[in-house]
């Protein structure tokens, strides 16, 4: 359509293309790829490409933040736009973007909204995934052969002794088979991961996922599939700072299609001396 000149035809496959797209891409990287050329065709074509002015973004008619077309507010990977909450009328309300040299302004957006709880529920969305993180204390246990070995207790628990060596399991049920998951655990303070990404060589990797990346503040699991039903993962922490801690939801969702996941509930968790 930009190759023959039909401008106004090609504007309508721009806004779905805009609209279409996961946090910073499309459905997959070729998807993403062939999606970036076109728009820089249709860009380039129309002259939106060239900085000038700024991009105004007005609250119920009330200019809210003003910011100067630049190459370097182009590549960030976003932009974030605070509302105060003494801004906002009761009912609804109007947000309006747009280019101060009254060129046309492509973009995506995203709301989100914090609000204040003492424990965070569960989050389920449309994909209907639901995420389940439990702690459990890990005991010596005398197995059948007369040997001990670490095993984790039958119950969940929140309460520890400083020391004590714990399992989490976080489980994520799904009523489809799914394809490229990460799932993410921010660790809760005063614990220490005992987990190691890379193996020694005599080890070899006979886990069912793909890899795991530890963090200071969170874990990371990588599967390439997950079958329907539930999986688990699980990794190992010790309990070292006495006191209170919480233990922010765990979060699954699909590296390719982001408006999938879903989230646990958080946990408040007590560490004794």
């Amino acid at each position: 359509m930009v190759a023959v000149g039909d401008l106004e035809t090609a504007a309508g496959a721009v806004r779905g293309l805009v609209a279409g797209r996961r946090g910073s891409g499309w459905w997959s990287t070729r998807d993403t790829s062939t999606s970036l050329l076109a728009l820089t065709r249709y860009w380039t074509a129309t002259g939106e490409l060239e900085l000038s002015g700024s991009l105004v973004a007005l609250l119920n008619g009330q200019e809210l933040v003003r910011l100067t077309l630049s190459k370097d507010l182009l590549s960030r990977p976003e932009t974030r736009i605070h509302v105060p909450a003494n801004r906002l009328r009761p009912g609804s309300n109007t947000l309006v973007i747009r280019r101060s040299d009254g060129k046309p302004c492509a973009y995506s957006a995203e709301l989100a909204q914090v609000v204040a709880q003492e424990q965070l529920a569960p989050v389920v969305n449309a994909s209907k995934l639901t995420v389940k993180k439990e702690f459990f204390r890990m005991r010596v246990t005398r197995l059948e052969d007369g040997t001990n070995a670490l095993r984790p207790e039958k119950a969940a628990s929140t309460t520890f002794q400083a020391g004590d060596l714990i399992r989490c399991v976080v489980s994520v049920d799904t009523p489809n088979d799914l394809t490229y998951v990460v799932v993410e655990d921010m660790l809760p303070a005063g614990f220490e991961v005992t987990e190691r990404e890379d193996l020694p060589e005599y080890e070899s990797w006979n886990f069912w996922f793909s890899k795991i990346v530890v963090r200071d503040d969170r874990i990371a699991f990588f599967a390439t599939s997950i079958p329907k039903g539930r999986s688990e993962f699980s990794y190992h922490l010790r309990a070292e700072g006495v006191g209170e801690a919480t233990a922010l939801p765990a979060l699954a969702s699909l590296m390719y299609d982001p408006d999938q996941f879903a989230s646990s509930g958080g946990l408040r968790l007590e560490v004794r001396p």
